[in-house]
């Protein structure tokens, strides 16, 4: 945390990192199109490169593009120094964003089911998740449900200090685009 931010780094996570999935791909996938994006650097939180083989080899001639373990000492340097910060369920216990940085959490789809406070007894698993949500910069609520499960079910009404981005939803916006619509 006393190493400077990086403004042209953008980390990803998604799913504690079980891979280059959900909507932080999609976003990656989309920065890396843009000729205007093409100064940012980008770091991947992988769980496993044995698992993520046809990713890790896709990228491994590519500069721009590094991975890193959850949990380990280039992680937590990704996540102190990186300027962007975009995830689609939440950082560790330890993250602390600073100032400086931003962060986006996409989420990783539609809640339709109890969610935060909602679940009976959930108050302590919801303790990580509500750290994450007041730290982010931007929240993406493609649909009344999920800007719903931010400011209700997670109680952020009157709390949260960011943007609640009504939006689509990039993992499927990306499916349509590739099809041509």
């Amino acid at each position: 945390r006393r190493r400077p931010i990086r403004p042209n780094v953008v980390l990803y996570e998604s799913f504690a990192g079980n891979g280059m999935l959900c909507n932080p791909e999609a976003i990656f996938r989309r920065l890396r199109a843009e000729p205007e994006f093409a100064h940012l650097r980008h770091v991947w939180v992988l769980r496993s490169k044995r698992e993520n083989r046809a990713v890790v080899r896709e990228f491994r001639h590519d500069r721009s593009v590094r991975f890193v373990r959850p949990r380990s000492w280039g992680y937590y340097r990704a996540l102190a120094t990186s300027g962007y910060l975009i995830n689609n369920a939440t950082f560790p216990i330890e993250f602390g964003k600073r100032d400086g940085q931003i962060y986006l959490n996409t989420w990783h789809g539609t809640p339709l089911k109890a969610m935060g406070y909602d679940v009976p007894r959930g108050r302590l698993a919801t303790r990580n998740v509500v750290r994450n949500l007041v730290a982010a910069d931007y929240l993406l609520a493609p649909n009344d449900a999920t800007e719903s499960m931010y400011l209700s079910s997670y109680r952020m009404a009157g709390i949260f200090g960011g943007s609640v981005v009504r939006s689509g939803t990039p993992r499927i916006d990306h499916q349509f685009a590739d099809a041509g619509h």
